[in-house]
């Protein structure tokens, strides 16, 4: 708590500023690279999850009533499509079963059938009762079953509290419906004399036997979820792990391949949209380094992308961002190449910078910032490309050149083939940056999901570089007079964990007279994750004035009257509790390990629509990014 005290009273010492995103034209939207003609395949189970990808009890009642037979008192629902699996549904309901009546327990038994024979009976071997495995099927999917129940304990550092049964059934199997048209299996878990088993189930109708090895590995892993999961966990965790797996097992089919397609298709695609696709995110996890295994037993008990960017990372955004790019020839960061998938990529959006248009302007597409990545390609007109860094993902240009970005940072590139050099003989600019290397007027761009995070690149002659003329308005007055809304906040890291995120919407006005004033009424928290299942959010309030300066090194420094403003701090999570509540008058006299004093900020970039300030803080800098309004 000590620790997270005095992250609190840095945020505090910000006092008062913000953050911005951008503003500009935007070219005509045309089409970068594409994998083929693909068309991503949906998932009809998808319009039935909740908002963080679970299914409701009432909307598993009514997906079985469609998909597999009447229950008594629930309206069918209407399904654009055949399903691709079964599992979620019949687990929920099984989960739930204290909830359903007499009458609808019988319907779902009758579906479901016998919970099938022990792996043990069906294997040849000693001790096997003869007769049993009476279809070749049963006993291949018995002994992959086998199989794959050894790597995944081994993998995962622990077996199963129950037995493990299979059954084989037609679709329809005497009148009775037993799988959706097309469902290859299913997995769920089942009383037998008063014992839980895991009942594995195939569709004759539709399994063939170049997917049994895989098909049964997926179901087994859903044998061990099952053994920590209650029936909470969301699609994309339950059927994107599974596949994942299954396809480690087995090394990969046309169903893994098909939904490592569907990911690579949609990157903006929420994750709590998604469900076998899904197995992308544990792709790119492995990717950064690190393996489902090594995390799944805690995903399972905190079902959230915090759980798995706490045991991840920030590389895991990055690499979200970096993998949609399709260009393995890049590297292995530049596509998803641990699956059998080595597609070109999404359809990409071409944007443009032009000189005096303000930084390049990323529209968001259809889809969720806060849980799909950005990709776009950027073909850059002038003679240096400024990049202010802000979020997790990279840039790659045409050329080879490369850059990656978690967090903060500001870089310039020389866009000239005969090189950047300012009239003093130098290629430092008039911000005191050197050229951090030679670019190319066309790059790959690509960022992971970051809620209110935009890398911000703009083009500028190469006298306006030197000079530094672009931050300047044509009235002389310096950069940063005028009304600004802020659009982010990034603090360092607090003891190591994620760095608080947010801030979007204070209200800032620096007028010529060098005075100021600071609304933080609209802004929004800022978040971060501190511990597992624990986060801490601060939200502010309230309204400052006072004075500003810019000397010539840019250091903006600010006082006046922030009596009015109040700064509430809350953990959530595992823990609800409000642990300050105070004016920052109040926390005026905190102090923070940093070299940079308290209310001391760095100009580190401003244009006509944006503005950067950075300060020291404790494990770091902080940036605050905002958007001129008037």
């Amino acid at each position: 708590m000590r620790s997270l005290s005095t992250g609190v009273v840095f945020i505090a010492l910000l006092a008062a500023c913000g953050s911005s995103d951008q503003s500009t034209e935007i070219s005509p939207a045309v089409t970068g690279s594409v994998a083929g003609d693909i068309e991503a395949t949906i998932d009809p189970m998808e319009a039935f999850l909740d908002d963080e990808g679970r299914l409701p009890l009432e909307a598993a009642e009514a997906v079985f009533a469609a998909a597999f037979s009447p229950l008594p008192g629930v309206t069918a629902g209407e399904i654009d499509g055949d399903l691709h699996e079964s599992s979620t549904v019949l687990r929920v309901l099984l989960a739930n079963r204290e909830q359903l009546t007499a009458a609808q327990l019988i319907v779902i038994e009758e579906a479901l059938g016998p919970v099938g024979a022990p792996l043990e009976d069906l294997l040849a071997g000693a001790g096997a009762r003869a007769g049993i495995a009476r279809d070749e099927i049963l006993r291949d999917a018995a002994a992959h079953l086998r199989d794959a129940q050894a790597f995944f304990s081994a993998e995962l550092g622990r077996g199963l509290p129950f037995s493990v049964r299979v059954a084989a059934y037609s679709e329809n199997d005497g009148g009775v419906r037993r799988f959706p048209p097309g469902v290859l299996a299913d997995a769920t878990t089942r009383e037998v004399d008063g014992r839980t088993v895991c009942s594995v189930r195939l569709n004759l109708t539709a399994v063939k036997p170049f997917l049994l090895r895989e098909t049964a590995a997926h179901e087994m892993f859903h044998c061990f979820q099952y053994a920590i999961d209650d029936g909470r966990g969301p699609a994309w965790v339950i059927e994107g792990s599974a596949e994942w797996a299954g396809a480690r097992f087995a090394g990969g089919s046309a169903v893994s391949i098909g939904w490592a397609e569907r990911w690579i298709t949609t990157p903006n695609r929420a994750i709590t949209r998604r469900s076998y696709d899904a197995m992308g995110v544990f792709v790119i996890a492995e990717e950064a380094g690190v393996s489902m295994f090594s995390y799944i037993n805690q995903l399972l008990d905190a079902p959230t992308i915090a759980t798995m960017r706490s045991r991840v990372g920030p590389e895991l955004d990055v690499q979200w961002g970096l993998s949609y790019a399709g260009q393995g020839d890049w590297g292995a960061a530049y596509s998803l190449s641990t699956t059998p998938f080595v597609g070109a990529g999404p359809q990409r959006q071409m944007i443009r910078a032009r000189v005096n248009a303000g930084p390049a302007v990323f529209p968001l597409p259809p889809g969720d910032r806060s849980s799909g990545a950005q990709v776009y390609t950027l073909a850059a007109e002038g003679d240096v490309l400024v990049i202010n860094g802000n979020g997790f993902g990279g840039l790659h240009f045409d050329n080879g050149r490369e850059l990656r970005f978690s967090g903060s940072f500001i870089a310039d590139y020389c866009l000239i083939p005969a090189g950047c050099v300012c009239p003093d003989g130098t290629d430092v600019g008039g911000g005191g940056r050197a050229i951090t290397a030679a670019g190319s007027r066309s790059l790959f761009v690509g960022w992971g999901p970051s809620p209110d995070l935009t890398p911000q690149l703009e083009v500028q002659t190469l006298d306006q570089w030197c000079t530094g003329e672009s931050a300047l308005p044509s009235d002389g007055n310096p950069c940063m007079v005028g009304e600004w809304t802020s659009t982010s906040v990034t603090t360092p890291p607090i003891n190591g964990s994620a760095p608080l995120q947010g801030g979007s919407g204070i209200l800032a006005l620096f007028r010529a007279d060098s005075t100021f004033s600071v609304n933080f009424d609209n802004m929004t928290p800022l978040v971060g994750e501190i511990a597992e299942k624990l986060s801490v959010e601060l939200t502010y309030s309230g309204a400052t004035v006072g004075s500003w300066s810019v000397d010539g090194d840019g250091q903006y420094t600010g006082g006046g009257d922030s009596s009015g403003v109040r700064l509430k701090a809350r953990l959530t999570g595992s823990v609800e509790q409000v642990i300050l509540d105070s004016s920052l008058a109040e926390l005026a006299g905190a102090t923070v390990s940093t070299d940079t004093p308290p209310g001391t900020y760095r100009v580190a970039d401003c244009s006509a629509t944006a503005l950067t300030l950075t300060t020291g803080a404790a494990g770091g800098k902080a940036s605050m990014i905002f958007q001129r309004t008037g």
